[in-house]
């Protein structure tokens, strides 16, 4: 992505500036810096199957503090701001933008595997975490709210519309609610785990945290939900958040948050600078459109379409057909797996992929990462689906959430590179601009009805699935410090878990990067799973944890 080609964060960042708003102004290069980069590493994959970045920016818009060279810049913390409303008896209403409705208001469980000090007490370990929590719910009092259904009398209403409510937390009291405690059954040690890789089936994820497939907007979906799981020796710490309000890097900077407000207990230095008030402006997206023209383009194309979840009509036949299926789970029982790509391995993919990409074609790690999981899937999924699978998609091609398009053949191909298939995510990556964006924008803004936003990867049945890439989020930088917790109160492994979510829809994770190599967390049926694990090319790379 060249320079000049700005994502709709980096131009938050320049509104904020010509607005003359000097706190966060220094913040503009890492933020544009920061975009080119996650533009070429983030990856979401539809395969049918479509692959790109679903997070070309943040759902919410809340957190234009964004990430840089695995840092996040300038981070705020443990300092409540002025500008929200501290003291109301009426709970605040804010409607959730056009990008929060391209996500159901489901849940992703990430679990932080962090070691205890010796004779450290669980309940101490809780209550310090439950003040530390309640502290970030008083400085962003909307990440202890729920989102809801908006009412139809509410200005500017459209069916499907979304908003968050919530009320404001004083700064001292009880563990809130959203942070359970549980004493897990195991006869092992977190040194025991940490032997074994630290497995993501260790523990069942529903025993880590309990929260549904999907929120009930009609009751209200809590924003923040949590748990403190503890072993001989050690905590697993589950969080999740409802993606309707919030996206992947908004939960590292939320956890961030977290830890900070913890360690600023007994440490000074955790405290930083108070978020400025457009930090909860979700009208600023609306602003930037604006000031670029508004533009809504009459006859866009199916890429266009795709970057907001909006289906082509070319496509429109088949997955009416199987709209049914998006909220029925799938019969067969989903399981997830973490595999390990060594260092070599990710060398000798990133030599092979070099020597075959056409001239003048750079690839990142990402890409190459993307397309073997890409491959990979397909392949297990069409031994299990056999002849009926291959004779419908000889017919197909595969098409990317970016659209771009390669036969399903030669994903399925081991003759063909693997470059090939990288090369297809880079060039549809290549496509994303201010403009791009700004078009996209627009239609989903226009739309009439936010229900009929659906993306093609949410049904159990078909060849759709996601690839979400969190390879750089720098969960490195979220630390609970020394008093309780040995590695600086550093998790030593990360874990992610779709939970029941995996039985409507299929998604696979790249987890951030550790040193010396890279772990994926692959979701599929369990048939499909064995078909992965025998499949030459994966094991050629892949280690099974």
């Amino acid at each position: 992505m060249q320079s000049s080609e700005l994502t709709l964060v980096s131009r938050i960042l320049r509104y904020l500036r010509d607005r003359d708003q000097p706190a966060i102004g220094p913040l503009a290069a890492d933020m544009k810096r920061w975009n080119e980069r996650r533009n070429r590493v983030h990856s979401r994959s539809n395969e049918d199957s479509v692959v790109s970045d679903g997070q070309w920016a943040p759902d919410t818009v809340d957190y234009y503090s964004e990430i840089s060279d695995g840092i996040i810049p300038a981070f705020p913390t443990c300092r409540s701001n002025a500008s929200i409303p501290m003291a109301s008896s009426q709970p605040t209403h804010v409607s959730l933008t056009p990008l929060d409705h391209l996500h159901r208001p489901n849940y992703i469980k990430i679990c932080y595997w962090i070691p205890l000090l010796p004779s450290v007490q669980a309940r101490d370990v809780y209550t310090f975490l439950g003040a530390g929590l309640r502290k970030t719910f008083h400085q962003m009092p909307w990440l202890g709210g729920k989102v809801h259904l908006q009412s139809p009398n509410t200005p500017g209403w459209r069916p499907g519309q979304r908003e968050i409510r919530y009320e404001a937390w004083a700064a001292k009291g009880p563990v809130p609610r959203q942070l359970v405690f549980k004493q897990l059954d195991t006869e092992l040690s977190y040194s025991d785990w940490k032997d074994e890789g630290f497995p993501s089936d260790a523990f069942p994820d529903q025993e880590l945290l309990d929260v549904p497939v999907e929120g009930d907007m009609e009751a209200g979906c809590d924003i923040w939900a949590a748990q403190t799981s503890f072993i001989p020796g050690g905590l697993i710490l589950t969080m999740s958040t409802c993606h309707a309000a919030i996206d992947g890097t908004g939960m590292v900077i939320a956890m961030k948050a977290w830890a900070d407000c913890c360690r600023s207990a007994y440490d000074g230095l955790a405290g930083g600078a108070a978020f400025p008030p457009e930090t909860y402006d979700r009208s600023l997206l609306d602003k930037l459109w604006e000031q670029e023209g508004a533009p809504v383009p009459a006859d866009p194309d199916t890429w266009t379409k795709g970057l907001v979840g909006l289906e082509g009509p070319e496509e429109s036949t088949d997955i009416d057909a199987q709209r049914e299926g998006t909220r029925t789970p799938s019969t067969k029982k989903a399981v997830h797996k973490t595999f390990y790509l060594p260092a070599s391995s990710l060398a000798t993919l990133q030599k092979q992929c070099d020597e075959s990409a056409q001239s003048g074609t750079a690839l990142s790690i990402s890409d190459i990462i993307t397309a073997l999981m890409w491959r990979g899937s397909v392949r297990a999924r069409n031994r299990v689906a056999g002849d009926a699978m291959a004779l419908r998609l000889q017919t197909s091609n595969t098409t990317f959430y970016n659209q771009a398009k390669l036969p399903i053949a030669s994903v399925l191909d081991l003759s063909v590179p693997l470059s090939r298939l990288a090369s297809a995510v880079r060039v549809g990556a290549a496509r994303i601009n201010s403009a791009s964006l700004n078009d996209a924008y627009g239609l989903l803004r226009a739309l009439p009805d936010y229900e009929t936003v659906r993306p093609r990867f949410r049904r159990a049945q078909g060849a759709d699935m996601l690839i979400s890439n969190l390879l750089v989020f720098p969960v490195n930088d979220i630390a609970f410090g020394d008093t309780l917790f040995g590695n600086g109160g550093k998790a030593e492994a990360l874990r992610c878990y779709l939970g029941r979510f995996n039985d409507y829809a299929r998604c696979s994770l790249v987890l951030p990067r550790r040193p010396g190599g890279v772990e994926i967390t692959m979701n599929l049926r369990e048939d499909e799973m064995e078909g992965l694990e025998a499949d030459e090319e994966w094991g050629r790379y892949c280690l099974a944890l």
